[in-house]
């Protein structure tokens, strides 16, 4: 890597000197940094597997299978497919200062990102409502076919999600890029990467809009859900200091509790996006050449922190969680998963062909079936209540 320049340029006429020993302070181009990869990585194998199984056991675990964690499972989903992406291009970035994957890549990587985002936010806002309306109105439901209204939110998120992402992804750009190798051969070679061409008009208008109809506008609808359900949760404590009773006081920390989690949540999300819109907001609005180089790091780091940090706040304060994860690990060591499924699916079989006997003998008896069928379940009965001598 030392011995290598990189020159960048739209075409062969126009060619601009990137060299990698440029100086650290020119906002352009800066050696690559071993713990910034470290920590890349460590984001990378967090996120990946702290949303896998957070999906698992969603699958897995029949007692999960409600509102807010298909939710979860849902911002899970986009983290994980946004993970598998985002963090392995920016270390390859990183190393080799190239992004030659191809113009298709580049679709698939903003896509996934700004998608990612949206579905995030989205999952934000009716997790907020979710709890809102528990914490507000325990007594009421969320209605008839409550998981069938789930997945078409699910599905909407993604809906919007793409939307907003085909104008970015709409910009990646074709670059030429000449690499001259200076050892003994003195060779050079052209590569072709892409980019989102930052230049357009049309970003003054679309980044703004995004930051608040994605942004802003969900941030201060979860705001003012979580200050009500704070304001009931604070009258509900009142009113417990003269019942003694044990249950209330149980439901009443365990709400407590499951709010403190979702503003875990969001601030987190909040916090890793925002340098994200500074960094756009100096680029596309002011007369800043040179962004600070920490903050240029400093982005993608918090994006790939947000896309991780979900599952570990979730099985830190969350003891269902992390419940039924080892419940998991256990039935997985000892093989009891597969046990389970194939004992499950005998039963059924076995049962399946009892019931289609049976029916078949009522249907052959010509009339006399019910009859012999009470007969039995009578001896049944006597033979139940029969009890034997000593």
């Amino acid at each position: 890597m030392e011995n290598e320049k990189y020159f960048v340029g739209v075409d062969n006429d126009s060619i601009v000197d990137l060299s990698i020993n440029t100086n650290l302070n020119d906002g352009i181009i800066h050696p690559s940094s071993s713990y910034y990869i470290a920590t890349l990585s460590v984001f990378f194998l967090v996120g990946v597997f702290g949303n896998l199984s957070l999906i698992w056991l969603f699958v897995k675990e029949a007692r999960l299978h409600d509102v807010s964690h298909a939710l979860i499972s849902n911002l899970a989903f986009s983290d994980f497919l946004c993970m598998l992406v985002y963090v392995p291009t920016l270390i390859y970035a990183d190393v080799h200062r190239l992004r030659p994957f191809g113009k298709y890549f580049c679709y698939l990587f903003t896509t996934l990102t700004y998608t990612s985002h949206d579905v995030s936010i989205l999952s934000f806002v009716a997790l907020s409502y979710v709890r809102y309306r528990v914490i507000l109105h325990p007594l009421s439901t969320l209605g008839k076919h409550a998981k069938y209204k789930t997945l078409v939110f699910c599905v909407f998120s993604w809906i919007i999600g793409i939307g907003f992402s085909i104008l970015p992804a709409s910009h990646c750009e074709e670059h030429t890029v000449r690499v001259e190798v200076n050892n003994q051969f003195n060779s050079s070679r052209l590569i072709k990467q892409h980019y989102i061409y930052m230049d357009s008009k049309d970003w003054r208008t679309y980044l703004p809009l995004r930051f608040v109809l994605l942004y802003v506008i969900p941030l201060l609808i979860i705001t003012v859900l979580h200050c009500q359900m704070a304001k009931k949760l604070i009258m509900d404590s009142s009113i417990l200091k003269t019942n003694p009773s044990i249950s209330a006081r149980k439901a009443l920390s365990s709400r407590k509790r499951l709010g403190i989690i979702m503003i875990l949540l969001i601030l987190s999300f909040a916090l890793c996006w925002f340098p994200n819109y500074v960094v756009l907001y100096l680029v596309f609005f002011t007369t800043i050449v040179n962004i600070p180089q920490v903050l240029i790091r400093l982005r993608p780091a918090l994006i790939s922190l947000s896309l991780a940090i979900n599952p570990v706040i979730l099985y830190i304060t969350s003891s269902t969680h992390r419940h039924f994860l080892r419940k998991q690990f256990t039935d997985c060591s000892q093989g009891k998963s597969l046990a389970r499924w194939s004992i499950g699916t005998r039963s059924s079989t076995i049962s399946s062909r009892d019931s289609n006997s049976k029916k078949l003998k009522k249907v052959n008896v010509d009339g006399l079936g019910l009859q012999a069928v009470q007969t039995v379940t009578t001896c049944q009965k006597v033979s139940t209540n029969y009890q034997s001598p000593g």
